[in-house]
């Protein structure tokens, strides 16, 4: 059934470097490991300076980041031209440069770039006039590659991989999907697997190191849903889709991230404008097992956003969270919260953006180990609004109880499947008893 599902949208999904085709399963001993620094937990964390990125003539916006190769890989978007560009470079916890700051390759409107790593690489994805651009940033430099064209969105993920829509359809590919070489060690890129077909919005992917999460907000009758599917290396779906949201309304902007055991998901659902005119952006979190199944959690976090994001990011033993909401007597700020193993908010709300800005926007989290790299984009410099960076050092001591998550789901629905449940559900998946064998 899914050959025939891939093969009804080869004609139209995807028009570019990508074709459709069978999946080839390979071997998977090249893969690299995650991406991994120390788990602990970030006790008191203190926010540092607030480290200006950028010096454009016009704005800098939508930063995000990623921990890799002993430093934070951080990228953005620009007005330096007749177009947007991508941008991209290198920062020490300490806000300085490691690497000069890089324009990337661009035919028109180049923007909605994305960021993820493993252990040898970060992996660049981008939006450059309907394509889908790829480029790895490495000890090894390589060229962009085009991934796909005449598409809406895409998302980077570690190993190579993307997730993009394309005509209403959600395609993914990563290097554990790449074809045979040939006689010159050359090799194509790999025929994409089709995740869904629908409304799509706000793709994200996460990697466990042997399948992938895809997650993304689907269209509903009135609203919005967040929904995930996990992938193996090779490309195979595992299980069906889940659904991952429960409360009704527009739920959108989802981030998905590997603990090392589970998956933890965080997405926006906006309130009614009447409730809470200011930060009506209500904050959701949820943890899926590695494989089989809906949520085993979920909640409502016990703050709101002024903005529909959120950024979410795993230290291996709790959660940093970071959000834009409001400030007194007016104007908005970057705040960053930790949530314990079981997503219960632990310690106080700290405030990380200075008093310098007025409004801020579209916050970006990464653990460094020993701190989290926080960036985001501000309007304090008067000609335009420009990228910033501070990292929250974390001091050493016994991490605080934030109690036992229990069977809750605080956002009204989706019940916690038991440990059995899963493991008979996977018994029953011959993709899934395949992977655990």
């Amino acid at each position: 059934m899914f050959q025939k599902r891939l093969a009804a949208i080869c004609v139209s999904a995807t028009v570019g470097a990508v074709s459709c085709g069978p999946v080839r399963d390979l071997p998977e001993e090249t893969a690299p490991q995650p991406a991994v620094v120390d788990a602990s937990a970030c006790i008191d964390p203190a926010p540092g300076i607030n480290h200006r990125m950028t010096k454009a003539l016009g704005e800098s916006n939508s930063p995000v980041i990623t921990w890799a190769n002993e430093a934070f890989a951080i990228s953005w978007w620009d007005m330096r031209g007749r177009y947007p560009s991508v941008h991209v470079t290198r920062v020490d916890p300490m806000g300085t440069r490691r690497s000069p700051e890089r324009m990337l390759p661009h035919e028109g409107v180049s923007r909605d770039q994305t960021i993820a790593a493993d252990s040898e690489e970060a992996h660049l994805v981008w939006m450059d006039e309907g394509a889908v651009m790829s480029k790895r940033i490495g000890l090894e430099e390589k060229p962009a590659v085009k991934i796909a064209v005449k598409s809406d969105a895409a998302a980077a993920g570690p190993w190579g991989a993307v997730a993009w829509t394309s005509k209403g359809n959600l395609l993914f590919r990563c290097d554990g999907m790449l074809p045979a070489p040939d006689r010159d060690g050359d090799r194509e890129e790999p025929m994409p697997v089709l995740i869904h077909q629908g409304g799509i919005e706000d793709p994200a992917v996460a990697w466990s190191g042997k399948h992938y999460a895809v997650v993304w907000s689907s269209s509903v009758k009135g609203g919005r849903q967040i929904m995930m599917q996990r992938v193996s290396n090779k490309g195979t779906l595992l299980g069906d889709k889940v659904k991952v949201s429960a409360t009704a309304g527009i739920s959108r902007k989802p981030v998905v991230v590997w603990t090392g055991r589970e998956f933890a998901v965080s997405w926006t659902n906006a309130a009614p404008a009447d409730q809470n005119p200011r930060d009506r952006y209500r904050i959701f979190f949820a943890l899926l097992p590695a494989l089989g199944g809906g949520p085993r959690l979920t909640r409502q976090l016990e703050f709101n956003g002024s903005a529909d994001e959120v950024a979410l990011e795993s230290t291996g033993s709790e959660f940093g969270v970071a959000w834009v909401g409001s400030k007194e007597p007016m104007g908005s700020a970057v705040y960053f919260g930790r949530l314990s193993a079981d997503g219960k908010p632990v310690g106080k709300i700290v405030r990380v953006s200075d008093d310098k800005p007025l409004t801020c926007g579209r916050p970006a989290i990464a653990w460094g180990g020993g701190g989290f790299g926080i960036v985001w984009h501000d309007d304090r410099e008067a000609a335009g609004s420009e990228i910033f960076f501070s990292f929250l050092t974390c001091s050493s001591g016994e991490a605080e109880a934030g109690g036992d998550a229990g069977p809750e789901a605080a956002d009204g629905g989706v019940p916690p499947e038991s440990l059995g449940e899963r493991e008979e559900e996977a018994a029953k998946s011959p993709a899934l008893k395949k992977l655990f064998d």
